[in-house]
């Protein structure tokens, strides 16, 4: 039977800290889960996603097409055999909240602070895997920069890891090493990985057999088909890193409808960038069949878009957005049309994204979920020889499913 302590942080946790709040905060900072259409009506289990593999096309000058060669409608189901998930977990040490005396006006003291950092936490894991993949980090190509025999390697995104976070190494489908950050040097952009919690001195094993290329992810990470399906792979064709060859099921090269205009961005530089963009933006609408709206980059991109602007007369702006959460909206008016560049914080410095939001959906029941026992409390009570602790488990579950990839746009390939 649960104790009068237990019972009251239960009863605190479910009023100031429940689904709703969770949600609303998560999605408000987030640009991509703020601007994707959400469909919270899928409770699990396969799910058919329906693709238009032809239309009817059937037209002739001057007569009837005969019935027998009148083309139809092809639909064809994807399958997605059910929802993705990630975990979020929380301790919060019963000591801690009776520090004061009183439980609740203790436990309202921290929660703020542990609320907010959990919803950052979990926001950018979930919007850096919808947008670039299950990694968090690249590591960085020049392998001479690394020192391995000592746990430190030099990554791409220092600021996405937390000191004690544990990361696996490799690739997706291969796990060369795993352990923990213990120091994180934004400077020299190098994180120091060692084999325990604890954060003592130690070279994880395996450590030795990382190589340039190969990327950092959050626990379960390397694991093929566990994170979400992100708009680079779904998006990218299977002749490029991180693209590929199927979409739920279809082969993407059986119809052009699943084939998302694609361009090489390795002759993009910080000077040329604008004139790419709206050469590719139009090039997207020429080869595909939507209406992108917005050009979604890191703001490595969008700084060097907006020095571009300061020079380029034929380019003006026509207003100009700067969310309090984290990304930055630009509307930008010039002789090859009308786009919207927006700079985030989640996205990877090698692709760019032109989206139609008509064709991209992220499906589940509700989103977040918090683990709850079957006397319905909702944490977990550890009891140790220091005392006693609560674990609060929440997860983000689902998954994102581009209907319409021909009526995207991608660049890949940018490295200057």
């Amino acid at each position: 039977m649960a104790t009068a302590t237990n019972a009251l942080f239960n009863d605190m946790l479910k009023k100031y800290m429940p689904y709703e709040l969770l949600f609303e905060e998560t999605m408000k900072r987030d640009y991509f889960l703020s601007s994707v259409d959400k469909d919270q009506s899928w409770t699990g289990g396969e799910m058919q996603i329906p693709f238009m593999g032809g239309a009817a096309s059937s037209y002739a000058f001057g007569q009837l097409t005969d019935i027998a060669d009148i083309t139809e409608d092809r639909p064809i189901l994807g399958i997605v055999s059910d929802y993705k998930e990630i975990w979020g977990s929380m301790v919060f040490n019963d000591q801690d909240l009776h520090r004061h005396g009183d439980m609740k006006t203790s436990f309202l003291k921290i929660l703020p602070s542990r609320l907010e950092d959990f919803i950052v936490r979990m926001k950018e894991a979930v919007s850096v895997n919808l947008l670039n993949g299950s990694h968090l980090l690249t590591l960085d190509a020049a392998s001479g920069d690394t020192n391995l025999g000592s746990g430190v390697i030099v990554v791409d995104r220092p600021a996405r890891v937390q000191i004690g976070m544990f990361l696996e190494f490799g690739i997706v489908g291969t796990l060369r090493a795993s352990g923990y950050v213990q120091s994180v040097n934004i400077e020299l952009k190098t994180i120091t990985v060692v084999d325990n919690k604890a954060l003592a001195a130690g070279v994880p094993a395996g450590f030795g057999t990382i190589v340039a290329g190969d990327k950092a992810f959050i626990r379960g990470g390397t694991t093929a088909n566990q994170a979400f399906t992100s708009l680079k792979e779904q998006l990218l064709p299977a002749t490029v890193p991180g693209g590929s060859a199927n979409l739920f099921g279809i082969s993407k090269l059986a119809y052009p409808h699943l084939q998302c205009p694609a361009f090489d961005g390795n002759t993009i530089t910080a000077g040329n960038i604008l004139d790419k963009i709206f050469e590719y933006y139009n090039e997207t609408r020429t080869l595909g069949k939507g209406m992108p709206t917005d050009c979604v980059m890191s703001f490595k991109h969008l700084g060097s878009a907006m020095a571009a602007l300061e020079v380029a007369r034929e380019y003006t702006i026509s207003d100009t957005k700067v969310n309090k959460f984290g990304w930055t909206e630009i509307n930008i008016v010039g002789v090859k049309g009308q786009l919207k560049l927006v700079g985030v914080q989640e996205m990877d410095d090698d692709t760019i994204f032109f989206l139609d939001w008509s064709g991209i959906k992220l499906h589940s029941n509700g989103f977040f979920e918090r683990r709850e026992s079957p006397d319905g409390n909702a944490f977990y009570e550890v009891r140790s020889t220091s005392g006693y602790q609560y674990v609060v488990d929440t997860r983000f579950f689902g998954e994102l499913v581009v209907t319409k990839p021909s009526h995207c746009g991608v660049v890949y390939g940018i490295s200057y």
